[in-house]
Order: C-alpha cells, then structure tokens, then sequence
C-alpha cells in the first residue's frame, strides 16, 4: 500500500539503504575486534580489583597494552582495517570528548 508521502509513511521507518548496509559490512570486523580488546580490558580490570583490592593498571592502560600486543604478533589484514581506523579515530575523538564534558560537569 502506497500514500502519497511514500510507502513507509504510515510505518514511519525507512528501509535501510545498501551504502549504509556495505558501511556496516565493511566496518564491523574490525569494530568487533577492538571492542572485543575493550572488553578484555575492562575484564582483567576487575579481576585486578577482585584480586588485589584495587586496579592498578586501568582498563585504559590495559587497552593500550593489550592491542599493542595484538599489532605486535598480528598484522591484520585489509578485511579489518577500516574498523579498526574508524574506531581509532572517530570513536576514540567521542570518547576524548565525551570524558571532558563529564570532567568539566565534575569541576561545577
């Protein structure tokens, strides 16, 4: 059934277009991986904290170490690349911002 402002109108979601599906295609491999480093970050975390009563390397720390090891011993391949990159720029330029903004509502 078609309206005159389209056919998705009276649902009011849109199809998802093929660029946005090959965007996905292309960047999740290596999103999955680093947000797999991240939580494995956060896991040895806490058991730092169940083990010694306080984490002494953060989860940032141990993100750094941890996908420096997997650069080290790993050359991913160019099917993981373009997640990675993304992730590394795009999503790590939201974080440092989105850390700011809290420390600055900290400070008020």
């Amino acid at each position: 059934m078609s309206t005159p402002l389209g056919p998705h109108a009276l649902t009011g979601r849109r199809p998802i277009d093929s660029s946005t599906l090959a965007w996905v295609r292309t960047h999740a491999p290596g999103v999955a991986l680093c947000i797999a480093v991240t939580l494995v970050a956060f896991g040895l975390q806490l058991a730092e904290e169940w083990l010694f009563g306080r984490a002494w390397l953060e989860a940032l720390v141990l993100a750094i170490l941890i996908g420096t090891a997997v650069r080290s011993l790993w050359k991913p391949a160019a099917y993981w690349q373009a997640g990675i990159n993304f992730s590394s720029k795009t999503l790590l330029e939201i974080a440092v911002v989105l850390l700011g903004a809290s420390l600055s509502t900290q400070t008020l």
